[in-house]
């Protein structure tokens, strides 16, 4: 009986190290630098229009899909993996691409029939990027929208502006390392429970040794 008790104790203690080293094998796999570049193409998402001032607003958004993507529009996505702390990591995304150039490509993709609504033709163009995420924890344009379930972030552009850089960042906890807290804490909790356990049987074992003796 007491073989098998061993055997049962070995084999809870062997799960127990597996589970422990993968958690730190997976918080060494979250700690690698992760970086690179993504050429991504632009389609209109949606249009805004104010009548008042005959302004139409283009709301642009990233995309690879050519069926709706605007021929010759082009940004870079690049991200990067960073950490924060031993629970917490990061990714940082920056968008970039020529505004004169996308400005034109988008003026020019316009056809009249968008240009033109209830009678009111609208001359001036505005071009905002807009960035539709389902993760509230992603930081990026100073005002946040919701709306049908994402959060918007708008980055306007002028066709005159030299440069355009969007820059957003995602916090992301290390579930490597809370999954090892939990592990180590129900280690900690069983072995607190065995050593009662033992202490009890042990104590149970004198008294029965005891009351033998006496008899």
């Amino acid at each position: 009986m007491s073989g098998r008790k061993g055997g049962r104790y070995f084999v809870l203690i062997l799960a127990i190290f597996v589970i422990l080293s993968s958690c730190l094998f997976m918080t060494a796999c979250n700690k690698q630098s992760v970086e690179g570049d993504i050429e991504y193409s632009l389609y209109i998402r949606r249009t805004y229009y104010h009548k008042e001032s005959q302004t139409m607003t283009v709301y642009l958004s990233l995309s690879n899909d050519e069926r709706m993507t605007i021929e010759g529009t082009s940004a870079n996505w690049h991200y990067k993996k960073r950490d924060l702390d031993a629970f917490y990591y990061c990714y940082d995304y920056t968008v970039t691409f020529s505004p004169s150039t996308i400005f034109s490509v988008v003026e020019n993709s316009l056809t009249q029939e968008q240009r033109i609504i209830d009678g009111t033709e609208y001359n001036n163009l505005k071009v905002v990027l807009e960035y539709a995420t389902i993760y509230k924890s992603v930081e990026g344009s100073e005002k946040v929208v919701k709306s049908d379930g994402y959060y918007l972030h708008d980055f306007p552009f002028e066709e005159t502006d030299e440069s355009f850089q969007a820059t957003l960042t995602r916090r992301i906890y290390n579930a490597a390392v809370w999954y090892g807290v939990l592990v180590a804490a129900a280690v900690a909790v069983f072995g607190m429970i065995l050593a009662i356990v033992l202490l009890r049987r042990k104590k149970y074992a004198n008294e029965r040794q005891e009351r033998t003796e006496s008899e």
